[in-house]
Parts: structure tokens; C-alpha cells; sequence
């Protein structure tokens, strides 16, 4: 038996796919992960910077500090509530102009990215307050500039934390296939034997082939989704 499984597994004929899509999942992750990073920290930086805690004595800056915090934090609310799906379809004229395509591996890094920097931001802001104000503190009365506390004491302080985020925040739940525009598979209509040449059916196939069919997936997704008929 365990012999017989061994052959299966060995003559199995779609692991060239599963490796190619393995490796494809593995650029993804690590390419949107960064990008992620380097957006998100920044923003989560600001968002902390310009909260109430950290409000200036001077009312022109103060005031500055509570406009910026109050036009991130909406920013980022709202594209941490957007569904996934949707934000993907809303980007699909973005991630074209910016990587030239909105499949495959490429296509799918501006919304994970765009997805994913809301919610670590609003994951850095929230370490960062949790923080030792004496840190902060101390650090002013050392004459340390703003970027050097960040950069020095901050940061360093809530390290353990920023790399539970990053795990975190890690997009580990998109699919390990990504297909792109010359993919030799397609979503097809399957029937019993029995049942093939059923009405129903009949009229289902005749519907998704119609001349209106394709025309709706081609306005619809602009390419994103490629009619076979």
C-alpha cells in the first residue's frame, strides 16, 4: 500500500504547477510584506506623532498635528473596512498603470500592499503608545530631535513588537496558484453523463456563451477575467 502511494505521488502531473505556483506564493508574500513595511511604518510613525499624546504647546502646530492625524486615521479606517474582493476590483485601473498588469503575480502585490499598510500602520501606532512616556521624556531632555527619538528609542522599545506585526500582518491566506493571462485552465460547465443533453443545461451553456456574456466580463474586469469561447 504505502508503495502503491509512493508511485501516485511520483507520477502525480501537475507538480510542475504546484512548484511553479509555490514559488510564485513565496515572491508575493515577501514583495508585498516589504512594500507593506516600508508604507505602513512611516504612516503608523505619523499617525503616533500627531495623536493627542503627542500634541505641540504651539496652537499653529497643534492644529497642523490634529488635521494630519484626523485625514490618516480616516484614510486608514477606511481601507482596513473595505472588503478584500472589492478593493481588489477598485484597483484593477491603478495596478495596471502602475505594474502594467493586473494579473498574476505582479497584479496581485499593489492590493495586497494597499490592503495590508492600513492595518499594520494602525498596529505600529498602537506599540508605540504603548511605550514608556518617561522614554519620550527622557529623550527631550537629552536634546534628541524628533527622528532621533523615533529612530533611537522608540523604535528599538517596541522591536519585539514590531516583528509579532509584521507576522501578523503577513498575507498567509492567498491562494498558492496565482494564473496568469496564458493560463491553459478555465472554469468550465460540468454534467452528469445522463444530463448533458438536459434543457437546462442546454440553455446554461448557451447564456454563458452568448455574444452579451462575454461582452459584460469584458467591460466588467477590463481583462482581469478572460472569456475562452
Amino acid at each position: 500500500m504505502i508503495g502503491s502511494t509512493l508511485q501516485a505521488i511520483q507520477s502525480f502531473e501537475y507538480w510542475p504547477e504546484i512548484g511553479a505556483g509555490t514559488v510564485d506564493t513565496l515572491i508575493m508574500t515577501a514583495l508585498s510584506l516589504m512594500f507593506t513595511v516600508l508604507i505602513g511604518l512611516p504612516i503608523g510613525v505619523a499617525l503616533f506623532l500627531s495623536s493627542w499624546t503627542q500634541r505641540s504647546e504651539r496652537l499653529l502646530i497643534a492644529r497642523l498635528q490634529g488635521w494630519t492625524y484626523k485625514t490618516l486615521s480616516l484614510a486608514v479606517n477606511v481601507l482596513r473596512s473595505l472588503p478584500f474582493l472589492i478593493l481588489l476590483i477598485l484597483l484593477i485601473p491603478a495596478t495596471r498603470w502602475l505594474v502594467g498588469t493586473s494579473l498574476g503575480v505582479a497584479g496581485s502585490i499593489p492590493p495586497l500592499v494597499i490592503a495590508a499598510a492600513p492595518f499594520f500602520a494602525r498596529l505600529v501606532e498602537n506599540l508605540l503608545r504603548e511605550v514608556d512616556r518617561g522614554v519620550f521624556e527622557a529623550c527631550r531632555a537629552l536634546g534628541a530631535t524628533t527622528r532621533q527619538t523615533v529612530l533611537w528609542a522608540l523604535l528599538p522599545e517596541t522591536l519585539t513588537g514590531l516583528l509579532a506585526a509584521i507576522t501578523v500582518t503577513a498575507p498567509t491566506r492567498d491562494a498558492l496558484f496565482i494564473e496568469g493571462a496564458d493560463s491553459p485552465y478555465a472554469n468550465l460547465v460540468a454534467a452528469r453523463p445522463d444530463n448533458v443533453n438536459s434543457p437546462a443545461i442546454l440553455k446554461l451553456v448557451a447564456a454563458l456563451r452568448s455574444p452579451e456574456a462575454k461582452k459584460f466580463v469584458k467591460d466588467t474586469y477590463h481583462g482581469a477575467v478572460l472569456t475562452t469561447f
